[in-house]
């Protein structure tokens, strides 16, 4: 279980460079269009993270070049972060925005578009999670270093009882 815990420290990091590394297929892409390893780099990318840097990129007005750069830097963060023990309160925002940002892309990949109707608001807003292979490690690995922060601020910061140090 301890071991379990160490492994999802590193997979927020993994979120961000996944982040990253589609910024740098999408500016290969826009680079050489009509190369087919560009294109296969591209579809080769889960759904679920195209889904979450469409966001970033779409809704935030992040360019390629520097989406790629950021998200490079924030999974470099990552991995300093999951590294040292030190940083209890900066391990569990980080590790928080990155279940937040695969959240999106949970949501951007199953909820395309909203009805007015109530009936088929209703049906088109239930989530059911079908995610595959690399998805849903990475989904449950979030959840597993989200608890382990909890977990570790509720050690840190819980009161000391009288004679205890």
């Amino acid at each position: 279980m301890k071991h379990l815990f160490r492994i999802s420290d590193f997979a927020p990091a993994s979120v961000f460079f996944s982040i990253a590394a589609f910024f740098a297929v999408k500016m290969w892409v826009g680079y050489a269009p009509s190369d087919p390893g560009a294109w296969q780099a591209f579809l080769s990318i889960p759904p679920i993270v195209r889904e979450s840097t469409n966001y970033f990129y779409y809704q935030m007005d992040i360019s390629a070049q520097t989406g790629t750069w950021v998200f490079f830097a924030y999974g470099l963060i990552g991995i300093m972060v999951a590294m040292s023990p030190m940083w209890l309160r900066a391990r569990f925002f980080y590790f928080h925005a990155a279940f937040l940002i695969f959240i999106c892309g949970v949501v951007g990949q199953r909820v395309p578009a909203y009805s007015i109707s109530q009936s088929d608001l209703n049906s088109t807003l239930s989530l059911v999670l079908d995610l595959s292979g690399f998805s849903m490690i990475t989904f449950f690995l979030l959840i597993v270093s989200c608890l382990d922060a909890h977990r570790r601020m509720l050690i840190r910061f819980r009161p000391k009882r009288d004679g205890q140090l």
